[in-house]
């Protein structure tokens, strides 16, 4: 059988079966010493006196080949045999190709219950302060991730990231961010070695081409701060009611995954004030587009959370998927959306529920 499976066209560089599939077109000899078409010198357990080679393949995906040899019927290959051939290759793609689909969607579905299963969905509550969010995979899965990571009685780690691409494979490779992630916040001091090891982990574990934006706040509560660093994410935002005024926290490095011992810096400890909304989102969100190919973008973002602002965070991320959803009209998402609130309240308890 291995010897059939190495049968070459005539140079020797090219398989049979590949011949066959990208041709898309069925290959019949009867008489090998006779057919300059293929190679059948590498045959040595194997005497082929015919073959008949089909394609197997739908409008979706090349999937194989029908391989038949030594037709005992004289000719070999009568005609109403080859003219069945087609309707047999047919049902078997079609066999073969829902037997993939239906593996996929299983994968599928496990892995959008198990992503789903991870997302916070009991946000940690402490006096003065009220943290939310909210995700949207554009598929089945997402690339996009947020957690809120309790270390003590008065510190939260808060983390937002965005995988390039979308998808399962994306979807695989937040999991794994997720759980490097988590294992290192809850081991390691100081969140700027957290992405260090995570980003060499990350580098050394996946495909080249893959990569995460990520955002990683040291939340402390009894201090009424926040220190950060920032992995190529887009900016997150600070809304100051006391001022009116929105304050852009910058990104601190490149995204993680892309080259081994780089460093992630941290920010100096920003201070909190009643009435402060920090709103962390993956580009997704801004760049939702509706109907008339408008996007939604970080200024109507801003408005409405100017607009919103005196709500717990649950009442602002509520606002924030109402709004995005009206503005999208039923246009198909694009991109994973995913946002996160941290709301501060005076210090008198923590924000009442509408």
């Amino acid at each position: 059988v291995e010897d059939l499976h190495d049968l070459r066209m005539a140079g020797g560089t090219t398989l049979l079966a590949d011949h066959v599939l990208e041709s898309g077109e069925t290959l019949l000899v009867v008489d090998p010493a006779a057919d300059e078409r293929v190679d059948f010198s590498r045959l040595t357990s194997h005497r082929v006196e015919n073959l008949l080679c089909v394609p197997l393949m739908t409008r979706e995906r090349r999937l194989g080949v029908l391989l038949v040899v030594n037709s005992p019927a004289d000719p070999p290959f009568p005609v109403e045999a080859r003219s069945a051939m087609p309707t047999l290759a047919g049902v078997a793609s079609q066999a073969l190709e829902n037997s993939i689909l239906l593996g996929e969607a299983v994968q599928m579905k496990i892995a959008q219950k198990i992503q789903q299963s991870l997302l916070p969905d009991d946000p940690p509550r402490r006096a003065g302060f009220e943290l939310a969010g909210w995700s949207k995979a554009c598929d089945a899965t997402g690339g996009d991730y947020y957690d809120f990571v309790e270390l003590d009685e008065h510190r939260i780690g808060i983390m937002i990231g965005d995988v390039s691409g979308h998808g399962l494979g994306a979807a695989l490779f937040m999991l794994t961010a997720r759980a490097f992630l988590r294992s290192l916040l809850a081991t390691i001091d100081g969140i700027d070695q957290v992405f260090a090891r995570a980003n060499d982990m990350l580098e050394a574990d996946m495909e080249s081409e893959q990569f995460m934006t990520c955002f990683l706040g040291l939340l402390d509560t009894s201090k009424r701060e926040i220190v950060y660093t920032s992995a190529g994410h887009d900016a997150p935002f600070l809304y100051r009611p006391s001022i009116d005024e929105f304050l852009d926290l910058d990104s601190t490095s490149f995204p993680l995954g892309i080259m081994a011992g780089a460093e992630f810096p941290t920010t100096e400890p920003i201070p909190l004030e009643d009435g402060d909304v920090l709103v962390l989102g993956t580009d997704g969100i801004w760049e939702a587009m509706n109907p008339q190919d408008e996007e939604y973008g970080r200024e109507r973002l801003c408005a409405l959370v100017r607009s919103v602002s005196t709500l717990p965070g649950s009442g602002i991320i509520g606002a924030i998927r109402s709004g995005v959803l009206e503005f999208c009209a039923g246009r198909p998402q694009r991109d994973d959306w995913t946002i996160c609130v941290v709301k501060v309240a005076g210090e008198d308890g923590i924000v009442e529920q509408e």
